[in-house]
């Protein structure tokens, strides 16, 4: 019988966390022998709240706030949205610069992802991230395999517009995380200023690969801000519940939009950009 055993990652990374991880020996062992493959020795490897197998080569204030982000936002996030949890483990490469990001996705994708920041590729369960480019983009992607396991039928703009909502926020002592306001305001206002203002139908009607067009700045600004639109006004975990629960009654969400705001939708489109125009970033 293989034994299970808890790794343990020191007390002093986590102040006065502990984390004591509990996964099968044999299992970590040939995880850590596959990303050592993947990426070389000089990536330390550790586990994180027994879901996320995390290599870095990026110091180690760096990597011991990304353990943090990784353990403190999962429980965060379960203990207020999510009913359920990722069954299989997730493989995090935490790279301390932009250099050694760029070899590696260069190496390991014929065609490597655009972004300068990081990605999570639901096929490998594996997240990619450039941390020196901040703790933004590591809040972000951690969300996907968590609503993969929760609500694995959200459309993209939700999907995306949720996990961008924690690329600015905050994490309080009773272990609640906000959104706040964050550098996508800049994209979302330049585009309701437009003649022709993308709408939140527009948005949320939209197929995955249009949503990741040329125009996905965009899309990625709308559902973020319509996100935290919902927080501000105390609505985002109803909206969460409702959309997940009874998605085959809307697949946009649009109607379960209007079910919470009380509001039909052309009335809720002007509130939003009446609201995100006179935002100012933090």
């Amino acid at each position: 019988m293989r034994r299970a055993v808890p790794l343990l990652l020191p007390l002093a990374l986590f102040g006065c966390i502990q984390v004591v991880q509990r996964m099968d020996e044999e299992d970590v062992e040939r995880l850590r022998t596959r990303i050592h493959q993947e990426v070389g020795r000089e990536f330390s490897v550790d586990v994180v709240d027994d879901l996320f197998v995390v290599a870095s080569n990026a110091d180690e204030k760096r990597t011991t706030r990304a353990y943090r982000i990784l353990s403190e936002y999962k429980r965060a996030l379960e203990r207020t949205y999510f009913d359920r949890s990722p069954s299989r483990p997730v493989r995090v490469f935490l790279f301390g610069d932009r250099e050694s990001y760029t070899r590696y996705i260069e190496r390991a994708y014929t065609d490597p992802p655009k972004t300068p920041f990081g990605f999570y590729m639901p096929n490998e369960r594996k997240m990619v991230v450039n941390i020196s480019t901040g703790p933004g983009t590591l809040a972000h992607e951690l969300v996907h395999p968590l609503m993969e396991a929760d609500f694995p039928r959200a459309p993209s703009w939700f999907n995306e517009g949720f996990a961008s909502l924690f690329e600015e926020s905050d994490y309080s002592p009773d272990g609640v995380i906000r959104g706040r306001v964050n550098w996508r305001l800049h994209t979302l206002q330049r585009a309701l200023r437009r003649p022709d203002p993308p709408s939140l139908k527009d948005v949320a009607k939209l197929g995955r690969d249009d949503f990741y067009d040329t125009n996905s700045g965009i899309h990625y600004a709308v559902s973020r801000f319509l996100c935290l639109f919902l927080q501000e006004r105390g609505a985002l975990l109803r909206y969460y519940k409702l959309f997940r629960n009874d998605y085959d009654r809307d697949r946009t969400g649009l109607r379960h939009l209007e079910e919470v705001l009380g509001a039909p939708l052309g009335e809720i489109d002007r509130q939003f950009r009446d609201w995100a125009l006179g935002l100012r970033e933090e």
